[in-house]
């Protein structure tokens, strides 16, 4: 998936997408339809979506692959019917029956504007279902109330974390460029311009992937639904009936309980600051931790970072890259890095300041132990200490739905829940919270409503990767170094 900035006036001229670390082959098996973004036309490209199918299909016989993972060539012949406005064969135009006669408003309605939730309903009503899809109002910051078209990877996640990034590299780079021989110009970060420019970016954004979804025949819903039913939901008074219904609300940012964690502000916030901190401590030492660390630490904040683990980014990188990035963070960075600590308290001062106390993680019931000690002066704290699916309210435990662990959605190698018509894709279901997963569920279960047939996503070598201050990538594909078992 490909999004471009645009913001000529403001710099941001940059291109930047998913990296490609699948080979050719597992991108056209798992995702024939990768080659064209959200913000390309449904109409354009048909005939060379068809090829990539049936290629895909050939491909399968040859190499070792789940034949799960693997989607079926449609030939053109007399028992096929063109989906809507897709350029593709399928089997049968989807419809909106039960198949014993009862009708339903939609044959899928789909909870969430996200990456998967846009995904799922591009996917099905391009392949013949008619499809709404269920959404917030945009805002930049999200609330029970607000949310947008696009949802946290395009509006307050990995989209404005790179203009954000982008913007904090030019620092080190007007530094490096001295000893290429160029004279310093004393250039200064206005940091409300750039607000302006990131924002104006996210609204090209959201207006590109709501005309998208219009163009392949969504009906988009503006409001908050909630699950009523089996193939009932509820969007502010209003009743619709469905034959399948899809969450795909994603995840919230997670809060600790400690006094005074109020003060505190999660990465939401952090992208719509109203100024650089000069001295900000974040809590958590994954990846929102590290990446924020990082371009605070670039745009001249003194950072601190409070983590109980012992490594950074642990267990989420090998234990060997995990000890090369601490020492890098130091050393290259400048970051204070307080691992095996826990934050007691943050304590807001008579000057406005915040104070965040903290403990080792190791200490003793009794209280023994090492002493505590604290971070003071700083104008921000942020809570970094990972994510939860956001499913409060929707109604999913009232109807019966089985849930998981922190409120996720728990569903098969499918994405059904323990409710044949009730499914789940992306961070919600707690499988493996990136964009490019969400894409790919998406991808698979529009085309299992759409069509019948049953296409299960594929979850070998999934690429990730932290843009932190250095940057670090791994495709997971074999045992690890091993990692601290425990803070000594």
């Amino acid at each position: 998936m490909l999004l471009g900035c645009r913001a000529s006036q403001t710099g941001c001229q940059r291109q930047y997408g998913v990296a490609k670390h699948r080979t050719a082959v597992q991108q056209a098996l798992l995702r024939p339809t990768a080659a064209f973004s959200d913000n390309t036309s449904p109409q354009r490209g048909a005939a060379k979506r068809q090829s990539l199918w049936c290629t895909a299909s050939r491909l399968a016989s040859t190499f070792p692959t789940s034949s799960s993972c693997i989607h079926s060539c449609h030939s053109s012949n007399s028992n096929s019917r063109m989906g809507r406005g897709s350029g593709v064969q399928t089997r049968f135009r989807a419809n909106d029956s039960n198949g014993e006669g009862q009708q339903y408003d939609y044959g899928v309605v789909v909870i969430g504007g996200g990456s998967g939730g846009v995904r799922t309903a591009r996917t099905a009503a391009d392949l013949g279902s008619r499809v709404a899809l269920i959404e917030l109002p945009m805002a930049f910051i999200s609330s029970a109330e607000k949310g947008g078209i696009g949802g946290t990877c395009v509006l307050r996640g990995c989209v404005p974390k790179k203009l954000m990034l982008y913007a904090s590299e030019f620092a080190t780079e007007m530094q490096a460029a001295k000893g290429f021989g160029w004279i310093e110009a004393g250039a200064t970060l206005e940091w409300q311009t750039f607000l302006e420019a990131k924002r104006e970016e996210l609204h090209r954004l959201n207006k590109a992937y709501t005309d998208n979804l219009k163009k392949s025949g969504v009906e988009i819903i503006q409001g908050r639904g909630v699950v009523t039913g089996h193939h009932e939901v509820e969007v502010d008074g209003r009743k619709i009936t469905t034959r399948n219904i899809v969450i795909a609300t994603g995840g919230q940012s997670s809060h600790i309980p400690i006094p005074g964690a109020e003060h505190a502000i999660t990465s939401d916030k952090v992208l719509e600051l109203d100024s650089i901190p000069k001295v900000v401590t974040l809590i958590g030492g994954g990846y929102i931790g590290m990446e924020f660390a990082g371009m605070f630490a670039r745009l001249g904040s003194e950072v601190h970072v409070i983590a109980r683990q012992q490594l950074p980014l642990a267990p989420r990188f090998d234990g060997e890259v995990c000890r090369f990035f601490n020492e890098q963070v130091t050393t290259q960075a400048g970051i204070y890095m307080h691992m095996c600590s826990n934050p007691t308290e943050i304590v807001k001062e008579s000057d406005g300041t915040l104070t965040v106390k903290m403990e080792p993680a190791n200490k003793d019931k009794d209280g023994s132990g090492s002493s505590s000690s604290e971070i003071r002066g700083n104008q921000q704290v942020v809570l970094a200490v990972g994510r939860a699916a956001k499913t409060k309210g929707l109604g999913l435990e009232e109807v019966g739905v089985e849930m998981g662990p922190k409120g996720s959605l728990k569903v098969d190698k499918y994405s059904r829940s323990n409710i044949p018509s009730i499914w789940g894709v992306g961070d919600v279901t707690s499988r493996i919270a990136l964009t490019p997963v969400a894409i790919m569920e998406g991808q698979a279960l529009g085309q299992t409503l759409a069509t019948g047939e049953l296409v299960e996503p594929c979850y070998e070598d999934v690429p990730s990767a932290c843009f932190s201050w250095p940057f670090v990538a791994t495709v997971v594909s074999g045992p690890s170094s091993e990692l601290p078992k425990s803070c000594p």
